[in-house]
């Protein structure tokens, strides 16, 4: 007998719960305030609000939730973002 269990995933069930997704050459559309993930490998680092993006949209900040704090995330970071709201 077969102690393991072969699982299929549900598709649904493996895309991230969120609205859209920013690619880094139009983070300069991100406005203060807008609530965000940042994920790396599908994996959510932190999840947070917009607090500002510079003028060339290269990097911009964000309040993480849960008191976490400030954080900058710049282009050149292996991340993906995605607009949450």
């Amino acid at each position: 007998m077969n102690e393991y269990q072969s699982l299929e995933l549900d598709e649904d069930l493996m895309a991230p719960p969120l609205a859209s997704g920013v690619p880094h050459h139009e983070w300069g559309s991100l406005e203060r305030d807008d609530r965000v993930a940042v994920h790396r490998s599908w994996e959510t680092r932190f999840t947070g609000t917009v607090d500002v993006v510079a003028h060339d949209g290269t990097v911009f900040w964000v309040w993480g939730d849960e008191g976490r704090g400030r954080f900058a995330v710049h282009a050149d970071d292996d991340v993906s973002v995605w607009r949450t709201e």
